[in-house]
């Protein structure tokens, strides 16, 4: 039999109403001969960090992935697949526009103590 060549496409994943899966197509890629496997993993990856709002600590190395990761989300965001309000509302940890509490003054994070009960002192390599 004669190698036939995959035709790709972005699907999101989700249960229904009634718990079964269901899949939407948010964008169809098509044949794509000139990725290796590796490069299609890593832009599936990197997609699903961007579409999750993740930060990426380095760049990918790879132009040719970071190319195709830019053109599909592009594309996604043109065609109205993906709606990144709705996506940046649900991948919040905390929704501060939603806490009511009249007696609070702000919204952060504290910094520990030091363990001689001075507070927090930071060092600078003074080793």
């Amino acid at each position: 039999m004669k190698d036939i060549a995959p035709y790709y496409r972005l699907v999101e994943s989700y249960r229904n109403e009634y718990d079964r899966v269901c899949h939407k197509t948010l964008l169809n890629i098509g044949f794509w001969p000139d990725g290796t496997n590796e490069q299609k993993d890593k832009v599936v990856s990197h997609l699903n960090a961007r579409y999750k709002n993740e930060l990426t600590l380095f760049e990918e190395a790879d132009t040719k992935v970071a190319e195709w990761v830019n053109r599909f989300w592009n594309e996604m965001i043109k065609n109205k697949t993906i709606d990144r309000k709705a996506m940046e509302q649900k991948h919040r940890l905390v929704k501060a526009d939603t806490i009511k509490h009249k007696e609070a003054r702000e919204i952060g994070t504290e910094c520990p103590p030091e363990r001689n009960g001075q507070g927090y002192v930071p060092t600078h390599g003074t080793g």
